[in-house]
């Protein structure tokens, strides 16, 4: 039986984190590993990790705005503030 998982995000998930993302996106859609350290190092309640059995599987990465205007690329950029 396969158990489930969910938690906040250590450091060292940024690189599974990466290639799931890369797996899901084409091309420049996916976000780069810096991005994503960052995001994690900046606002980790922003992730949460999915493992089964251990193993990172998934993972949703969010953000919280009462009113955003921004272009897609400051989107990407985004990471939260406590």
């Amino acid at each position: 039986m396969t158990t489930l998982c969910f938690r906040q995000p250590a450091p060292d998930d940024a690189l599974r984190c990466f290639q799931i993302e890369t797996s899901a996106y084409e091309g420049d859609e996916a976000a780069p590993l810096e991005r994503i350290v960052k995001r994690i190092a900046e606002y980790p309640r922003g992730f949460l990790i999915l493992e089964a059995d251990e193993e990172i599987v998934g993972f949703i990465n969010s953000g919280c705005a009462f009113h955003v205007v921004m272009s897609d690329e400051e989107f990407k950029e985004l990471v939260g503030r406590s």
